[in-house]
């Protein structure tokens, strides 16, 4: 299966604005740009716990 062309594209895009008028459209553009930074966001992010080991001093039992 290729990959959707220009005029595929172009196509679809149009066919958005006249289903759902401009304003419509741009507001949409403007949460799937938001939904894809904070995707990218949490993709770079290091989510792991960093454990360091404790001092000797603290935790022995008196």
């Amino acid at each position: 299966m290729r990959p959707p062309g220009t005029g595929e594209i172009l196509f679809i895009l149009v066919l958005c604005v006249v289903v759902f008028s401009a304003s419509k459209v741009n507001w949409m553009g403007d949460v799937l740009g938001a939904f894809w930074r904070n995707l990218k966001q949490g993709a770079r992010s290091d989510d792991r716990i960093k454990v360091r080991p404790a001092d000797d001093d603290t935790q022995r039992p008196a």
